[in-house]
């Protein structure tokens, strides 16, 4: 279990894009994030066991008591996970426990001063489960375009001071940022398939045009795409969904009109929030619970008219029962139109 939280512990710090010295200081990340970025780092490994999250929480410099531990299993658990059992909450714990801090090697006081290391393995204790590095984790995505969202999630849930201000909610706006996004979230990741760029345009809401594509590509792989990666990477996009009964309004880039996903029709006061997450999560079932920005932005594309009752539905449909102010303000500033 040591062994396996070690390298869970370098994981995450890889997965975060940052440098952190060993031993964690007090975090200002949720137990909800830190559970984010552990699928993040291997997406396809299934969710992760009660000793994992808990380990996961030491290892992020997240206090490990029971409020948190509860959170983060609730946040592996997914939308439909429930409330976690006593006997998950005691593993969790347990996990935490044995979970140990390395040492401080000599000579890394600064960040600059920390040596290069191949990436580990994320080793979980089931036999069943093969180990995935954060490299492969992402070359699989070629099989699930879908997890790319996960990606633009997991950036934004890192910057909750950012996020928590009224309207400063923003995707990327150019293809380029798009890709530069990726690369930021996952830099030890290697640079994103066609597969993943694709998708990653219509999850940020840009039209998978071809000069888009064209433009994302060539950020990526810092030459120009050949026709067929365009081609995979626009079936990629075009397979990818969010809201199956919302839809994206192509703006035209040249005149500097937004390109975020808007509604198709006007606002509507029949459609009920409740329905609007059920198809989200119908869409997107791997994903677990989604986090408030993408509630708002479901509300938004479905045309429904936001109100706090709304939001608040929205959320609780989502799986958090009990909305907290700031994850509310989040998800109203998500869902409004931009002007």
């Amino acid at each position: 279990m040591t062994s396996a939280s070690s390298e869970l512990s370098q994981q995450l710090r890889a997965g975060s894009g940052r440098r952190r010295a060993p031993a964690p200081a007090p975090s200002t990340q949720s137990p909800e994030d830190v559970v984010r970025m552990l699928l993040l780092a291997a997406p396809d490994a299934g969710r992760p066991p009660p000793e994992i999250v808990g380990a996961a929480l030491k290892a992020a410099g997240v206090q490990a008591n029971d409020q948190n531990l509860i959170r983060a299993l609730q946040e592996a658990a997914g939308a439909r996970g429930g409330n976690p059992s006593r006997e998950d909450l005691l593993r969790a714990r347990s996990g935490a426990q044995e979970y140990i801090v390395p040492a401080r090697e000599p000579d890394s006081g600064s960040e600059g001063s920390l040596p290069e290391r191949p990436m580990p393995e994320i080793k979980y204790q089931s036999p069943s489960t093969p180990a995935i590095t954060f490299n492969n984790a992402l070359a699989q995505m070629k099989k699930k375009p879908i997890q790319a969202m996960r990606l633009l999630e997991s950036m934004r849930a890192s910057m909750p001071d950012v996020a928590a201000l009224r309207g400063s909610f923003t995707l990327p706006t150019s293809a380029e940022d798009v890709v530069k996004t990726l690369c930021q979230v996952a830099p030890d990741a290697g640079r994103p398939p066609p597969e993943v760029v694709g998708a990653a345009l219509k999850a940020a809401g840009l039209p998978a045009t071809e000069e888009n594509l064209q433009k994302a590509l060539q950020e990526a792989f810092a030459r120009t795409p050949s026709k067929e990666e365009i081609m995979t990477a626009k079936l990629a996009a075009e397979q990818y969904s969010t809201v199956p009964s919302g839809g994206y309004v192509e703006a035209d880039l040249a005149t500097g009109a937004s390109s975020s996903p808007m509604p198709l029709r006007a606002r509507n006061n029949d459609v009920k929030p409740e329905d609007i997450i059920e198809a989200l999560l119908q869409a997107a079932p791997g994903l677990g619970q989604p986090p408030p920005e993408v509630v708002g932005m479901a509300l938004r594309q479905a045309g429904v008219a936001v109100t706090e009752e709304t939001v608040v539905r929205a959320l609780r449909a989502a799986g958090d029962d009990h909305p907290s102010t700031n994850s509310i303000r989040i998800a109203w500033a998500a869902a409004q139109d931009e002007e």
